[in-house]
């Protein structure tokens, strides 16, 4: 008996899947075994906490990995390309500044002072800045944990780039 193969697109990642009959089914694009998702009630029951994405048809087969590389994949354009990440470099350039000045020796006490002064609240500036990325992440993982829950792995990570 041979197999025979049919070809689909996966809903999620758009690329081709294989559908092997006989076999389980494989992603095409990373060569994983592709799964159901969690029901609803095992996230309900088993993912406090997470906001459980109810529109998914969790009769259709998805790509773990392929879901979680889009996740990752998401989760670095907020960092690299979000107004919180500039404005926290040129922050932390600004502080740096302000540093370098107030150990010059040619510059007068008052200005020393006015400097020592705005240190404070430039630092809490690029500490909300901070938080304007996790928040960004926490939603990222928020979508990804609705489809599939938090696996030990993913809660790790939240745990790390959210703190």
């Amino acid at each position: 008996m041979t197999n025979s193969i049919d070809t689909a697109n996966c809903p999620h990642c758009r690329n081709q899947l294989l559908t092997v009959r006989y076999q389980k089914d494989i992603c095409s694009h990373c060569m994983q075994h592709l799964q159901k998702p969690p029901s609803v009630i095992f996230l309900l029951v088993n993912c406090p906490g997470v906001e459980v994405d109810y529109d998914l048809d969790r009769a259709i087969l998805r790509c773990k990995q392929c879901d979680l590389i889009a996740t990752y994949n998401k989760m670095v354009e907020p960092v690299t390309s979000a107004p919180s990440a500039k404005s926290a470099k040129m922050i932390e350039k600004d502080i740096g500044r302000a540093l370098e000045l107030m150990n010059d020796e040619a510059l007068d006490q008052a200005t020393r002072a006015m400097l020592r002064e705005a240190l404070p609240a430039m630092e809490q500036k690029l500490r909300e800045a901070g938080r304007v990325g996790e928040k960004k992440h926490e939603e990222i993982w928020k979508k990804h944990w609705g489809i599939w829950g938090k696996g030990r792995f993913e809660v790790e990570t939240s745990h790390q780039t959210i703190r």
